[in-house]
């Protein structure tokens, strides 16, 4: 038994990602055996329909308004030629590909504490906390979620830049960005970190990387006639209509997701502080990570549980960093007992419940009707009640074309629209929060068939 532990928190021990995809399929097995599948969220379903369109012979932004930065689409799309346009089979591989980015980001995870501390059991135990939220091990159930790539490509642009590999470095590092905006924290941070090596050859390396693949994502875009479109709605929109919502309402928030999983992040941000304060010149880059994380959460963007993601990543490093100065000060070998057991306990508890103490209680019922208000609110409820705007004043439109538009489109139809292979009929028909708002803002009609035109508020 001895033995077979130490192989476990071996050097090159698997046993994170292993964990992961054990947790990943229960998650997985659970939908199916209810007999329900496919189910997805109007995310994903939204996600998964614009590649559709693509590959359909539609173009980025133009033929259906989004906020998400271009390579989000177009790993989309890249799934949906795959599967030749079947709906079914592309949300089979679109929930496939997300767990296998959930698995390698749990082993990255792992691997990067390991190193941090030079303790096994510390990276080991980063991993599996990671995966013991819920909203971790169950959104990959609903198809492609994009968040999962962010940081995958965003934490391997840090290790990278770490280990001396500028190109693959500024590479992953520019794919994060390309992902989602609030991911430029990483181009940021790997870049800071090359720099910091003073040398010039790795420097421009580390540029040649980013610029490439920033010009093979912004190709297709450009070859479409999208760069406005795209600039339009990737970058100004999110600045005029972007969300409103108080501090101690974010506040609220948190609190409501995160439930009894708080003490958990409040152990781990105390852990990335002490790490911190072990090796200031090494581990800079943790804090900035988690400055940025509340600045986004608590001024810039907040919408769901998902958006929580850096924070989780953070918090399952700093348990790591909490328990290795933990096992250095008392007995390495007992501390080692208790926290495996508590996290063992934690771990079953939460993949059994379904997170019935954390991030998602019940998160999604079974038959693909609207998802638990608890995660993720329909867009047009979100705004109407946080904007107090009626159905007839959206962007000067009149009542019954409102009203023809809302009956066929939404973010409740989403999954119907994907599924049935159908084209609609205007670009604006996921009318989530942001884009009625930034219709309003700019007077745009609900039956505009074509998206993206240059508009100041």
């Amino acid at each position: 038994m001895k033995r077979l532990s130490k192989a476990a928190f071996s050097q090159n021990s698997l046993t994170a990602p292993i964990v992961s995809t054990i947790v990943y399929l229960i998650s997985v097995m659970r939908v199916i055996l209810h007999g329900n599948w496919p189910v997805t969220s109007p995310d994903t379903a939204m996600f998964q329909h614009i590649g559709w369109l693509v590959f359909s012979g539609k173009r980025y932004y133009i033929d259906a308004w989004d906020p998400k930065p271009p390579l989000t689409l177009e790993l989309a799309t890249i799934i949906a030629y795959i599967s030749n346009g079947d709906p079914h089979f592309q949300h089979t591989l679109s929930v496939m590909s997300t767990i296998v980015a959930g698995i390698l980001l749990t082993y990255l995870i792992s691997h990067i504490t390991s190193e941090i501390t030079g303790n096994q059991f510390a990276g080991l135990l980063s991993g599996i906390v990671f995966i013991t939220f819920p909203v971790i091990h169950y959104s990959p159930v609903f198809g492609y979620e994009p968040k999962y790539f962010v940081f995958l490509f965003g934490l391997g642009s840090i290790y990278l830049s770490k280990k001396s590999r500028p190109i693959l470095s500024g590479a992953t590092a520019a794919a994060s960005a390309g992902m989602w905006q609030f991911a430029i924290i990483f181009p940021i941070i790997s870049f800071g970190i090359i720099i910091r090596q003073k040398s010039e050859d790795l420097i421009l390396k580390y540029v040649f990387g980013a610029t490439i693949i920033t010009f093979f994502v912004l190709l297709p875009i450009y070859l479409q006639g999208g760069i406005v479109a795209m600039t339009v709605e990737v970058i100004i929109a999110p600045l005029y209509a972007g969300e409103t919502q108080s501090f101690l309402y974010r506040l609220v928030k948190g609190v409501i997701h995160l439930k009894l999983m708080i003490p958990i992040a409040l152990l781990g941000i105390g852990g990335i502080l002490l790490g911190f304060l072990d090796d200031i010149r090494e581990r800079w880059w943790i804090v900035g990570l988690l400055l940025w994380f509340c600045i986004q959460i608590f001024i810039l963007d907040y919408d769901g549980a998902d958006d929580l993601f850096l924070g989780i990543i953070l918090v399952a490093m700093g348990i790591g960093f909490a328990f290795d100065k933990l096992s250095t000060k008392y007995n390495s070998e007992k501390i080692n007992s208790i926290v495996t057991a508590v996290v063992v306990c934690m771990l079953i508890w939460q993949v059994v419940t379904l997170g019935g103490v954390g991030v998602i209680t019940n998160p999604y019922s079974y038959s693909g009707d609207n998802p638990n208000q608890a995660i993720l609110e329909s867009g047009v409820q979100q705004f109407a009640h946080l904007s107090g705007y009626t159905e007839y004043t959206i962007g000067g439109s009149p009542p019954d074309e409102q009203y023809n538009v809302k009956s066929k489109y939404g973010p409740d139809k989403i999954e119907e629209l994907f599924f049935t292979s159908t084209i609609p009929s205007t670009c604006h028909y996921r009318l989530s929060g942001m884009e009625l708002e930034w219709m309003n803002l700019t007077e745009q009609s609900f039956s505009e068939e074509k998206c993206g035109k240059w508009r100041i508020p």
